[in-house]
């Protein structure tokens, strides 16, 4: 229980921030009901919940679970949460180019990509699939002029990325991508504060 102390810490951190984001940019939304507000806060809904699946795993993981009883209960869900946020934050670009249609393709592919992780029994797939998500958003972020809300979601995907490579096997692996992480998680709630005041 003891070895899971510092994930579980860094965890409950990043929920708390997904959280704090989502809510901190609930006037700004219902002010304007701009769509890639929506898009953009739902996001890191969905970040938050894929963090608090990662919580409740590495609970199970800390008593012992049986990985076999563990993986499809828990990692399925972390798997589409962590996808559709992805897929969120790609829509909140591009969302004057798509339809409702989209979202629900979206949404159907963050539970497709997930199960077959599973069904191969490799979580690389998912992990690479996603890096192939932040490679496609990079791609949006850079075609047209960087302005200062572009920055922020290179923020994001910066600290998505961070959050990939924090799934290493041992935790001295993973200290300094989670630590940089809960730094980005700072610098972006910071800045969204300063631009919703």
């Amino acid at each position: 229980m003891l070895f899971t102390f510092p994930e579980l810490l860094f965890t409950v951190i990043a929920v708390s921030f997904c959280l704090a984001i989502y809510y901190r940019t609930k006037e700004s939304y219902e002010l304007t009901k701009y769509p890639g507000i929506k898009y953009f806060r739902d996001a890191f809904l969905f970040f938050g919940f894929a963090y608090a699946m990662r919580f409740v795993l590495l609970l199970v993981r800390a008593f012992e679970v049986p990985r076999s009883l563990a993986f499809p209960i828990f990692l399925l869900p972390l798997g589409y949460f962590s996808t559709i946020a992805l897929f969120y934050l790609v829509f909140s670009l591009v969302w004057k180019h798509f339809s409702q249609r989209t979202v629900l393709i979206g949404h159907g592919l963050a539970v497709l990509l997930p199960v077959i992780s599973f069904l191969t029994r490799s979580h690389e797939l998912l992990l690479s699939l996603q890096a192939l998500l932040l490679v496609v958003a990079l791609v949006l972020i850079f075609r047209e002029k960087v302005t200062r809300i572009r920055m922020l979601y290179l923020l994001v995907f910066v600290l998505w990325l961070l959050t990939l490579l924090s799934v290493g096997p041992r935790w001295g692996m993973r200290f300094i991508p989670q630590t940089l992480s809960l730094l980005v998680f700072t610098v972006i709630y910071s800045k969204i504060a300063k631009w919703m005041k």
